[in-house]
């Protein structure tokens, strides 16, 4: 009898102590679980919220961006004048002095003022009608050039308000001082200049000058992918020393250069705006090859060989060793047009280049 009860009484501790274990390691587990799931919750809410830290830098970002792209973009005016139709209002070249044209957008065109191959002074002329601000520092202007008011632009430039251009020279070299820059800028044609367009309230925006610079600089690139890399011979005489044995500009044609480097100098042959030839000097020490299509030349200019180009093209041969050429671009510019420009350019000076 007693052994049943102590046996009876066993059996239920047993039971007890199992239900106690199984609770004791069932009830950490739950409260893992619920941390888990708490801390999901916080993450989840740290991402999605509006005013959370990681929102709030992107806000900013996007900001800045729009900001950055909108700031100081300024349009040309579609009234703005070509720049090509400002290069003949430029100095002329002459006593020494280079003008070596390096850029030309709409309403801009930049030269550099040259003498005996130093770059003294960038030169250029400029729409305002996209920037008039820029008439500003002429307001309180007391000093003139030929009329029109004049202000220092920084302790390297000079300026001048025509109208609705602004002149202005740029010293490059340490030796142009301010009266050189004022006197450069008395040789523009500044009465031309301000003739060339109506005011700007009177001025009836226009595509077409800007569609013409356009296709001006296609043709340009063009030209330039297309023509070969040739190595250049180390004693090749600089582009820079050809330039003022071009044609001079006149009687309604302009000379625009186009290119220098050693060895090569181009410029663009226009009228009345329109591109009608290209010009070049080269020195064939380069590509000596060049020379052999004068070989058996009966024809002369100025007592130089003369050869022919393809249907577009006469070329002279100057002292075995300059290949002077004149390109048509225009249909209407004939073979005697071409040599009646070669006999323009200055072949006995080019030739005292070659020893």
């Amino acid at each position: 009898m007693h052994l049943f009860k102590l046996k009876k009484i066993f059996a239920i501790f047993i039971v007890l102590a199992v239900f106690g274990f199984t609770a004791c390691t069932s009830t950490p587990s739950e409260f893992a679980q619920a941390d888990r799931d708490s801390q999901q919750e916080n993450v989840t809410t740290t991402t999605t919220t509006p005013e959370s830290p990681q929102a709030s830098p992107q806000k900013s970002l996007k900001e800045i961006q729009k900001e950055s792209s909108t700031r100081g973009a300024s349009a040309v005016a579609d009234n703005a004048v070509a720049g090509g139709k400002l290069n003949k209002f430029f100095p002329k070249p002459g006593n020494g002095y280079d003008v070596v044209y390096a850029q030309e957008k709409t309403g801009f065109a930049q030269a550099k003022w040259k003498k005996g191959g130093t770059e003294l002074a960038a030169i250029s002329i400029s729409d305002i009608a996209s920037t008039p601000t820029a008439a500003d520092k002429f307001a309180n202007s007391t000093s003139k050039i030929k009329g029109y008011p004049s202000a220092s632009q920084g302790s390297k430039g000079t300026g001048v308000l025509v109208g609705r251009f602004q002149v202005k020279v740029l010293s490059r070299d340490a030796s142009f001082s301010e009266s050189d820059r004022q006197a450069l800028l008395a040789k523009f044609d500044l009465s031309g200049l301000e003739n060339l367009v109506k005011p700007i309230a009177n001025t009836p925006p226009t595509r077409q000058t800007k569609q013409e610079t356009k296709q001006e600089f296609k043709d340009t690139q063009k030209e330039s992918t297309q023509r070969k890399a040739e190595a250049v011979a180390k004693d090749a005489i600089k582009g820079g020393q050809f330039n003022k044995f071009f044609p001079k500009p006149g009687n309604g044609y302009d000379v625009v250069f186009a290119q220098e480097k050693k060895g090569f100098a181009q410029a663009k042959l226009k009228k009345g705006g329109k591109e009608v030839a290209l010009l070049s000097v080269s020195d064939i020490i380069s590509t000596p090859a060049s020379a052999t299509k004068y070989a058996g030349s009966k024809e002369k200019i100025q007592g130089y060989p003369v050869a022919q180009k393809g249907t577009k093209g006469t070329g002279v041969l100057v002292k075995d060793r300059l290949q002077i050429q004149v390109m048509s671009s225009d249909t209407s510019f004939s073979e005697s047009d071409r040599q009646d420009w070669l006999q323009k350019f200055d072949l006995s000076g080019l030739a005292q280049l070659v020893k």
